[in-house]
């Protein structure tokens, strides 16, 4: 069954961290079966300040375990002026806004782009992964094993062993580029 606007109660809930807890309270009856939904926008602001938007074409909710699987998801998370765009085939939120974003993920920074296969949102504003990375933006593409985007300073730190490529004008004006 697909249903509009469910997702709105599934996201306070899930913010509040409302619910059993897991595996039910002894005695329930079996969970029911997952809330299925087309069209879902979810947003949070959080007490350190992150406020972040998370679109998606259609998903399904498992209230009693607390958690909601999405397709195809993109959002934004911002902190002030700063701002950090995501995409991925999949996500799963959890209680207390935890998101897990999977199946190619893409992140936005400054004009550089960071992919790697999933990655966790942390609460105050960042996304961590530990899998393989691959950046690019102006003049620069590099690979490494992980990521951490800071939303706040705007910052993704790639982890090593690092390879990088770096073309175009290496010196500003007045200055010689590193021999």
């Amino acid at each position: 069954m697909i249903r509009r606007g469910t997702l709105a109660a599934l996201a306070v809930w899930l913010a509040l961290g409302c619910g059993e807890p897991e595996g039910g309270a002894p005695g329930a009856a079996a969970p029911a079966a997952p809330s299925e939904f087309e069209g879902v926008r979810m947003t949070a602001r959080e007490p350190e300040g992150a406020v972040w938007e998370l679109r998606a074409r259609s998903g399904s909710a498992r209230e009693a375990e607390g958690f909601a699987r999405l397709r195809q998801v993109r959002g934004t998370i911002r902190k002030g002026e700063r701002t950090v765009r995501f995409a991925a085939g999949a996500a799963t939120v959890r209680e207390g806004a935890k998101i897990l974003l999977e199946e190619g993920v893409r992140l936005g920074v400054d004009g550089y782009e960071v992919r790697t296969s999933r990655a966790r949102y942390e609460k105050g504003g960042s996304i961590v992964s530990e899998d393989p990375v691959e950046a690019w933006g102006p003049g620069l593409r590099l690979t490494g094993r992980g990521v951490r985007v800071d939303v706040d300073r705007r910052v993704a730190r790639i982890g090593g062993p690092v390879r990088a490529v770096v073309w175009g004008r290496l010196d500003g004006p007045g200055e010689a580029a590193p021999r």
